[in-house]
């Protein structure tokens, strides 16, 4: 099985994921994380960023629902949710990070 494309990892390891919903340490150190386990780590990008984006500053302490964690390297390119791969984003500077996923609205022809 390949989680990211790039690295195989044992199917006990993969099994024991979706069991526990925990999370997979990669041989190069890379975490991928799911469950509770992703929510702590999300927790602790909030803290390490002090609740502010990183793109524009703005202050998230009004809204958790308004605010995402951004991977500086994607999963599919390599990236895990350790720590040092993630940022505090505001939903507006999430989506500038990826165009690719806005919906493009256009007038009928």
């Amino acid at each position: 099985m390949s989680l990211r494309g790039k690295k195989d990892i044992p199917a006990t390891a993969a099994q024991d994921f979706r069991s526990k919903r925990s999370f997979i340490r990669l041989g190069d150190g890379a975490e991928i994380l799911s469950g509770k386990d992703w929510h702590q780590r999300v927790m602790e990008v909030f803290e390490r960023d002090v609740h502010k984006c990183k793109g524009c500053g703005r202050d998230m302490d009004w809204g958790y629902e308004w605010a995402d964690v951004h991977h500086i390297v994607k999963r599919g390119d390599g990236g895990g949710d350790n720590l040092d791969n993630l940022i505090l984003l505001c939903r507006d500077c999430h989506n500038k990070q990826h165009p690719e996923k806005q919906v493009q609205w256009s007038k009928p022809a």
